[in-house]
């Protein structure tokens, strides 16, 4: 290939960016004209639609309001004055040590006395 010949199409290869770049460029003007076509019919948001609001910073954030103990009204336990555990250690069928025993639940069992009935 001589040098006339590379020029020759190097030129013709130029030519065909340019035409390919007009076509491009001719396509964003159009889309260009549509957007702005397009935010022009833009309708504002609706009523009930609320503006974006920026956070403030760390330091201007109010404090979070700690809790007061009176949340839990509950009469307090009292100290147990005997604990049975009903849970099995081993399989009852095949003596297999049986894993990941916790405690299912916990309760309270309060005796009261039964007052003596009168008859009249």
């Amino acid at each position: 290939m001589t040098a006339e010949e590379t020029i020759a199409s190097l030129e013709a290869q130029l030519k065909q960016a340019l035409e390919r770049l007009e076509e491009v460029s001719e396509q964003l003007r159009v889309a260009q004209a549509r957007i702005e076509e397009l935010e022009k019919l833009k309708t504002p948001p609706p009523a009930f639609v609320k503006a974006n609001k920026k956070k403030p910073p760390e330091d201007q954030q109010k404090a979070r309001k700690k809790r007061d103990g009176r949340h839990n009204r509950a009469r307090p336990r009292s100290r147990p004055t005997q604990i049975v555990e009903h849970r099995l250690v081993t399989c009852p069928r095949c003596q297999v040590r049986l894993g990941g025993i916790s405690l299912a639940r916990c309760r309270e069992v309060i005796d009261v006395p039964v007052p003596p009935v009168m008859a009249t």
